[in-house]
């Protein structure tokens, strides 16, 4: 299934389009929820509905790649491993190290949250194999496996044919068998990039496209993808994969947190129609 939805309001992060299968909110009541409720979490989860019910807290493996030029195609992501909670209840004294894999999370009683591990050697390695994460006693000593999807590697050619996107544009990617939440691919062009200030085009706020397709190795950039972005403008294409799973870190199964991976990838082009 292939899904255009239009986004109008500030994407912190962006890297893949929830599953088409909500099982108990639409997205908008969930970004709603999520921002009345919890406020530890990204805007990212709370905008693209990562999780389908609130969540105490989330821990991610996540990275981002820009791509400059096609010799950045096949370049390691720098991975960021990282917990938040947004429950007290859950830290304080009792709050015990949390490990992603072999990889510890510590408690840090100044800051009364866990710290990251970011670019770590084997973190990488972490990427296409199931994961197992444990907690410690104010988390009820849980512990789950989690699937890592593979890194995001794109094949775009028009990074050799002068950086140009229009319709009929094909995208083509590795594929993963394992992911069942598909692709995000995010359209934005920004008025007060630098590239369009420089060519002078106009523009009185920042225009969106967010697109889910399946993770089936290709995409066809359409008309009325770019029906939104003025001719020759600059845009940002942002595209990802990910994976999330609600954990329970209590007895009584009243508390959660969202354990989510991603690989995202950016590049500039410009608009040709």
């Amino acid at each position: 299934m292939k899904t255009n939805i239009k986004v109008s309001i500030l994407l912190l992060s962006i890297f893949f389009v929830a599953s088409c299968q909500k099982e108990n909110a639409t997205q908008n009541e969930l970004s709603s929820k999520l921002a009345s409720i919890r406020s530890g979490l990204p805007s990212v989860v709370e905008i693209l509905g990562l999780f389908d019910k609130p969540v105490d807290g989330y821990l991610a493996i996540k990275s981002s790649n820009t791509l400059f030029s096609q010799y950045d195609i096949d370049q390691d992501f720098p991975v960021i491993l990282d917990a938040k909670l947004s429950n007290s209840s859950l830290l304080g004294e009792s709050a015990e190290v949390i490990k992603i894999d072999k990889f510890p999370l510590n408690y840090n009683k100044e800051s009364n949250q866990y710290g990251n591990l970011t670019g770590v050697l084997g973190t990488s390695n972490l990427y296409g194999t199931d994961v197992t994460i444990k907690g410690g006693a104010n988390l009820n000593n849980f512990e789950a496996t989690f699937y890592c999807p593979k890194p995001l590697r794109l094949n775009l050619k028009p990074l050799q044919e002068g950086n140009i996107v229009s319709d009929n544009m094909n995208i083509t990617w590795n594929t993963d068998d394992k992911n069942t939440f598909g692709i995000g691919l995010l359209i934005e062009f920004d008025p007060k990039s630098s590239g369009n200030l420089i060519n002078g085009i106009k523009g009185d706020k920042i225009l969106r496209t967010l697109i889910h397709t399946e993770d089936d190795g290709s995409y066809v950039i359409s008309e009325k993808d770019l029906s939104l972005f003025p001719k020759n403008s600059e845009v940002t294409i942002y595209m990802g994969r990910g994976n999330y799973k609600n954990v329970s870190v209590d007895s009584k199964n009243s508390k959660f947190l969202g354990v989510y991976s991603y690989t995202t990838v950016s590049h500039i082009f410009q608009v040709i129609k």
